[in-house]
């Protein structure tokens, strides 16, 4: 167990050394959770599973959110470390049973053992980051940390395109073990003892964490807030692969190349995050990127005439959407600052849950309709998010 105790603001070199395990392991563990929408088509037909059978194992691991408050409380009493190493042992077990699995229950086992690595590890990491990076600097650290979502795309894209065409359905899961053991071991190598937050920003006796959070009115719109966004995208990343497939014919090889054009579309919102919210203001940059996405959501129904066009959009909607998702976190990170592990794991369940019915809804609106109407309903779905949060949400002040 750590030992849980407080510090002064890291130092560049030593965020630079936290920054290199935290990226290393978001790397694979985003790999993994990334192949699950852009290799749905392929992934589908190995396992021998339906379209719609994927989408119910995608959202079912994307749930695993409703766990990660356990591991955040943990994370806020005895330390992020522990969590964290925990969380990366539990993903190379996964990989492991996932590449030795040909059938659908001990399969889906690691697979949706992905999705509870994934909610016990970024919310501990994020926290960690929390602790140590002063507010003013926050939305550059932070966002540096998510190039790790953005880089599995576009490293780990064409690598796990290469290796099913090559290798076959399966084959992914054997890297990603190999890799996952590589992160942890940096991990144990890097990390530090992990900090808690200063003891004047402590509950107040007979208050605990959850309390505090539920007393939090824009702690607890922000939740909501965030589920609706990632519902929202979600309909569409467990939609577009196939889309494209349909519509365009493409191949995997293809689909993998187009994986990487919006990875770069990820990474350039990760870095305008990383550049702009400190400057404007965490609240401003929010509200410019809830707009942003807004638009985006409502011109693919229009996608279907070329696939330059739909990859040129679902590029511009993605750079409009990761800017968004990286600028909530430094934002959310300093609205209960004691309590900050617990909210930041509410905020990864509230986005599970959301992914999660967002893949069903996706799924089903996909078949039943088609990618355009998706886009409308995702449209309207963050038009009510913007305008919560414009009306109901404050930024704590310092």
């Amino acid at each position: 167990m750590d030992t849980v105790v407080t510090s002064p603001p890291a130092s560049r070199s030593e965020i630079a050394r936290l920054l290199s395990a935290i990226l290393t392991s978001r790397f694979i563990i985003n790999s993994a959770f990334r192949m699950g929408y852009a290799f749905a088509p392929e992934l589908s037909r190995g396992l021998g599973v339906s379209l719609g059978t994927w989408s119910t194992l995608v959202g079912v691991r994307s749930g695993m959110g409703v766990f990660a408050p356990v591991f955040g409380t943990l994370s806020d009493r005895f330390g992020r470390r522990a969590v964290m190493r925990g969380a990366m042992l539990l993903f190379v077990v996964c990989a492991f049973i996932s590449f030795i699995s040909s059938s659908l229950i001990p399969f889906a086992v690691g697979f949706i053992g992905f999705g509870l690595a994934k909610v016990v590890f970024e919310p501990s990491a994020s926290a960690f980051l929390g602790d140590r990076v002063p507010y003013e600097r926050r939305g550059f650290v932070m966002g540096m940390s998510e190039l790790g979502w953005a880089s599995a795309a576009l490293v780990g894209g064409p690598v796990i395109a290469f290796a099913i065409n090559a290798w076959g359905w399966q084959s992914p899961f054997a890297l990603l073990t190999i890799g996952g053991v590589i992160a942890l071991l940096w991990v144990i190598t890097v990390l530090p003892q992990s900090h808690a937050p200063h003891p004047n920003l402590s509950p107040r006796k007979g208050e605990g964490h959850l309390s505090a959070i539920a007393h939090e009115r824009s702690a607890m719109l922000m939740l909501v807030i965030v589920f609706a966004f990632l519902f929202a995208s979600d309909m569409i990343a467990i939609s577009y692969a196939a889309f494209l497939e349909r519509a365009f014919n493409v191949d995997v090889i293809t689909l993998g190349s187009i994986v990487a054009t919006f990875a770069i579309a990820d990474m350039c919102g990760e870095l305008l995050s990383m550049w702009g919210v400190d400057r404007v203001g965490k609240k401003r940059a929010l509200l410019v990127g809830f707009a942003c996405t807004i638009i985006f959501y409502f011109v693919m129904p229009l996608l279907g005439a070329s696939l330059v066009l739909a990859v040129a959009a679902l590029s511009l909607y993605y750079v409009c959407f990761e800017f968004t998702i990286v600028s909530v976190f430094p934002f959310i990170s300093e609205l209960v600052p004691h309590a900050r592990g617990t909210l930041l794991s509410l905020n990864m369940t509230a986005a599970s849950i959301g992914r999660m019915l967002g893949s069903f809804a996706g799924a089903f609106i996909f078949s039943l309709a088609g990618f355009g109407t998706l886009g409308v309903v995702g449209g309207i779905v963050v038009v009510l998010a913007l305008v919560v949060f414009a009306f109901g949400v404050q930024e704590r002040q310092h």
